[in-house]
């Protein structure tokens, strides 16, 4: 992807995209479908999620510099955010893994807006989903970290407080 962002190459891009998405999201559906989960898995799995995503962030920005200067203060918010939510799971639960629902609504709007963008051009409302996507998830973590204690298994704060 590196390679692919510093040559400026967006339909590579593209392809190398849709099958991060599609791994990242069946990876664990087929971990449990051959019986093969591990608690060392799920955090592995959240730790590459967060590596790249990273990595997604600054290869969108050497491919579209104009859309993240253009929209700056949303896109620093969303990763004061991530790093927010980083230091709070390893500093409160000590572990890197978090597996939200909304987390994968936010990957899949991260994916549809780079694919957006490559192919039709920048579009504002798919943009602002995308990041209300990527705050709901950020707000929900952070309430979850801060007064419960999820683990790898939890799928929504819901769980948590329903537990009490």
């Amino acid at each position: 992807m590196l390679y692919l962002s510093f040559k400026g190459h967006p339909n590579s891009f593209a392809a190398v995209l849709i099958v991060y998405g599609i791994t990242d999201t069946l990876d664990g559906n087929i971990a449990r479908y051959f019986n093969i989960t591990s608690e060392l898995g799920a955090k592995l799995d959240s730790l590459v999620d967060d590596i790249g995503n990273t990595f997604l962030g600054i290869f969108f920005f050497l491919l579209f510099p104009q859309i993240f200067w253009e929209n700056l203060y949303q896109i620093l918010m969303i990763i004061a955010l991530f790093i927010l939510v980083n230091i709070l799971k390893v500093t409160k639960l000590k572990e890197v893994g978090l597996h939200f629902y909304s987390a994968k609504v936010a990957q899949l709007f991260t994916i549809l807006i780079v694919l957006q963008i490559i192919y039709w051009g920048f579009n504002s409302v798919l943009f602002n989903l995308w990041f209300i996507t990527l705050l709901v998830f950020s707000i929900e973590s952070i309430l979850a970290i801060i007064f419960f204690f999820p683990t790898t298994r939890t799928r929504t704060i819901f769980q948590l407080i329903k537990k009490g």
